[in-house]
């Protein structure tokens, strides 16, 4: 069996081009898949992280109505894990949270993060509400987790 390429008239050249464009598509479509979930994992690390922060927040506030009901004010702060009571608890600025070298977010030292957290306290002498927001921006979108919570002061 003996092949005759002068009579294929570059069907062969045709094939090669049209499997070739087929190879391309397929491998188009994975990179599109794993760029997509590439950026899926961005913002749900992003969400996990923010909404670590905001309960945080309301554990902080949690903390200082267990050591003293009555020295917590009403307003919009911004208090971070050091801090252990609420006399150093700082009026909101809108600050970035920075992280340290021990994974620790603060104001203070360390790299700037993309998250900023709100802790707001409405206090009725009674109950102190607190909403605990953190935001973000992802792809030039702004994002925020909010948690609420109540506490009853059960001591008077």
């Amino acid at each position: 069996m003996s092949l005759d390429f002068k009579k294929r008239d570059g069907s062969a050249l045709i094939e090669a081009i049209a499997g070739l464009t087929m190879v391309l598509f397929a491998v188009g479509g994975i990179i599109g898949l794993v760029s997509q979930a590439i950026s899926l994992n961005a913002d749900i690390s992003n969400r996990f992280t923010a909404s670590g922060l905001a309960t945080e927040g309301i554990e902080l506030v949690k903390s200082y109505l267990d050591y003293n009901w009555n020295l917590v004010d009403s307003g919009t702060y911004e208090l971070e894990y050091s801090c252990t009571s609420f006399s150093c608890a700082t009026v909101s600025l809108n600050r970035f949270l920075k992280v340290d070298s021990n994974g620790m977010y603060q104001y203070g030292a360390g790299t700037t993060t993309q998250f900023k957290r709100n802790v707001e306290i409405v206090w009725d002498g009674v109950y102190t509400q607190v909403i605990s927001t953190v935001s973000w921006t992802f792809k030039g979108e702004g994002r925020s987790i909010k948690i609420y919570d109540t506490f009853y002061n059960w001591r008077q």
